[in-house]
């Protein structure tokens, strides 16, 4: 049994012990978190001024500083989809589908770092990290003769304190939290049995995220875009029936330049302040963390009560940390974000229901 710390309170986790079968909890694992850095590209126009960072594979050094990042692996935006994919997202796709484990992954940094292009594609050739996880995580349940699997998709966005249910019939009208463990009333869920029908939610509920133009940037999300799959398994083991849930989380968070950089207006400033709240609760909760402090402040803000499985819970975590060089401001903190958020560790463990028969299964799923 894993210690009282790790266990997942959950509503989900609740569901489990209202039902017939038996809730097996397995000892946890620790699982530190994992961070990448992807830099920017310079274009023509911007300037040519890198002094003060040196980069290699596995760190990102500010020489006046004299400061070092540590990172799993780095990356340039230039780079391949499969040279990144491969290189972090991979393993932990394979991990959640084969082992039952949570997987939560994270893309942190400036508006004008391409974050929305990396995860969710461009109208060129770029599929996007989603679609590449997608994919694989298709053709290993494909490959499983062993496991039936069923796959659910939500998808929202938190802009200003509020949530917007992207795939809903009504993607306006505004949801709210449920309880203390950052779960959504009344989220939608659809269910996606081939790769075409994930990806066909995928592009319909980007299409509903709020973009908005800012300073040098014509078109960038300034909300918190959260895109998940629910995934059961179930299979016949010992004479019983072996149902196991995970959820598979991408979490685009809102750009974290200055408000100044903004533009002036009421709105843009009350959205800048949502957004200076939303990442100062953010950074809270990972100090604390990182800090082992008993209380961790996730209900300061939406976004990071709705996170809180991915810092310092349940689930493997990735933090693809984006950033622009020639800002030195912006990139140093981003930097140190990542470098608190790799000294979290989370315990990790598949959460695991018993029944008695086939039957048994069977009559939860028509319920």
């Amino acid at each position: 049994r894993p210690p009282r710390s790790t266990l997942d309170r959950s509503s989900a986790a609740s569901d489990v012990y209202k039902r017939q079968g038996i809730h097996k909890m397995i000892r946890g694992s620790p699982f530190q978190i994992s961070a990448v850095a992807i830099s920017k590209s310079l274009s023509k126009e911007e300037p040519r001024n890198n002094e003060g960072w040196q980069a290699n594979k596995n760190s990102v050094l500010s020489s006046i500083h004299q400061e070092i990042f540590y990172f799993d692996n780095t990356f340039e935006d230039g780079d391949s989809e499969d040279l990144v994919y491969n290189g972090s997202l991979s393993p932990m796709v394979h991990n959640c589908i084969t082992k039952g484990t949570n997987a939560s992954i994270l893309a942190y940094g400036e508006s004008s770092c391409k974050k929305e292009e990396n995860f969710f594609g461009d109208k060129l050739d770029k599929k996007g990290l989603i679609v590449e996880s997608l994919e694989e995580m298709f053709n290993l349940i494909d490959d499983d003769l062993e496991h039936f699997y069923s796959v659910e998709i939500s998808f929202f966005e938190v802009y200003d304190e509020a949530i917007y249910d992207l795939i809903a019939k009504n993607p306006l009208s505004k949801l709210k939290l449920k309880g203390a463990e950052g779960k959504v009333a009344g989220l939608s869920k659809f269910k996606a049995r081939t790769l075409v029908e994930a990806v066909y939610f995928l592009k319909k509920g980007y299409k509903m995220v709020q973009m908005k133009e800012i300073v040098g940037i014509k078109r960038v999300s300034r909300g918190n875009i959260f895109f998940s799959l629910h995934i059961t398994s179930a299979c016949w083991s010992h004479g019983k029936a072996v149902e196991t849930t995970r959820e598979l989380c991408f979490a685009v968070l809102a750009g974290c330049e200055k408000v100044a950089k903004t533009a002036a207006g009421s709105e843009k400033l009350k959205e800048a302040t949502c957004l200076g709240k939303s990442l100062s609760s953010l950074g809270l909760v990972i100090n604390s963390l990182a800090n082992r402090r008993p209380h961790i402040p996730y209900r300061d803000s939406v976004c990071t009560n709705i996170l809180q499985q991915a810092l310092g819970k349940n689930s493997q975590t990735l933090v693809y940390t984006f950033i622009v060089p020639h800002h030195f401001e912006e990139t140093l903190s981003v930097l140190r974000y990542a470098k608190r958020m790799r000294s979290i560790t989370n315990t990790i463990y598949p959460i695991t229901t018993i029944y008695d028969s086939i039957k048994e299964l069977s009559d939860y799923y028509q319920k």
